[in-house]
């Protein structure tokens, strides 16, 4: 018998939940049927958009609602272990938009409110369940470009400053290595793992700088870090919230390197995602077309987790978001 679409809680309202209930669609994974709101008036703003939608003017409202088979939490960081933790211990299993959490000690809490309540939880990365990841991390386990030296990835955005806005706010968790820095450091630990055959790597060694935004407090507008893997690998990561760069991940090889120009989104459905390759004698382009948008391929493969019973993704392991979140907060002592 064919699994049923899974009946999704939304919990937020954000631009990205937009997204979210877009690629449920797509993939014809799951609907949303309900959502959390922080406030009334947010509830009535989102029933306009989406009136199918049972719009609920709390989160604790949409935690209690008992027809719902999972959970997508897409609340500002700071939020996130408190919701997702509230909807484990309901044992509805989460999907939980990146970081999981602001940090190793909280990611850790909500691992284990997962496994006390054998209830699925995964980080929302949507790069990682899409099909151009599986195929670049294929060709670095085949030794394509020879020995791998180093690798560099950067995600960098810039936004107009706005104490309101949560890329500025400090209550809202606003920090580059937290809203980009974690793609960037996911992926240079994810390669590093390719290429020994395994599913990720935690760095040896890290020297991480920020750069401050002035009258924001606390909050790293830009950041750098060098990093040391297991068998020599070297990684050079950046991500920035107030510059524009190209956004992008590059291998070097004794033999060509590899360049990906669209690491983080993919690319939209039916499209072609390309990997290109470059060698001393010639260069190729590699490309993966996929009929859904890398977001959709995350709602599927998170309702298959689910209809399956497993806990945890092969994509996003917890002990992958585990040492992400480490490693980042060693790269956010570099603030000064």
């Amino acid at each position: 018998m064919k699994n049923l679409p899974l009946r999704w809680g939304i919990l937020g309202t954000g631009r990205i939940v937009r997204q979210f209930i877009a690629a449920l669609a797509e993939s014809g994974s799951g609907t949303a049927v309900a959502s959390g709101s922080r406030n009334a008036e947010s509830a009535a703003l989102f029933q306009k958009d989406f009136g199918h939608v049972r719009c609920h003017a709390s989160y604790r409202a949409l935690i209690d609602d008992p027809d719902l088979d999972a959970i997508y939490v897409a609340t500002p960081h700071p939020f996130h272990l408190e919701w997702a933790t509230a909807a484990l211990n309901q044992k509805i299993p989460v999907l939980c938009e990146k970081p999981l959490a602001m940090n190793f000690a909280e990611a850790q809490a909500m691992v284990d409110a997962a496994r006390t309540n054998q209830c699925a939880l995964t980080e929302a990365f949507r790069y990682r369940f899409h099909p151009q990841t599986h195929k670049l991390c294929e060709l670095l386990g085949s030794d394509i470009i020879g020995t791998i030296r180093q690798i560099h990835a950067s995600f960098c955005f810039s936004a107009p400053p706005d104490p309101t806005s949560r890329v500025f706010d400090p209550n809202l968790g606003a920090s580059a290595i937290l809203d980009v820095g974690c793609y960037s450091m996911s992926m240079v630990r994810l390669l590093a793992g390719a290429i020994r055959g395994k599913e990720f790597e935690n760095p040896v060694h890290m020297q991480g700088m920020t750069a401050l935004i002035p009258d924001f407090g606390h909050v790293d507008r830009s950041a750098i870090a060098n990093l040391r893997f297991p068998g020599g690998i070297l990684a050079q990561i950046r991500c920035g919230v107030g510059s524009m760069a190209r956004n992008s991940v590059e291998i070097e090889g004794s033999e060509g390197r590899i360049e990906i120009s669209t690491p983080w989104s993919c690319s939209p459905a039916g499209e072609p995602a390309a990997i290109h390759i470059y060698k001393s004698d010639r260069s190729e382009t590699v490309e993966v077309v996929s009929p859904w948008s890398a977001m959709a391929h995350e709602a599927s493969a998170f309702a298959d987790l689910v209809h399956s019973g497993a806990l945890e993704s092969r994509w996003m392991r917890w002990e992958d978001s585990l040492g992400n979140l480490a490693a980042m907060d060693a790269w956010r002592t570099a603030v000064d």
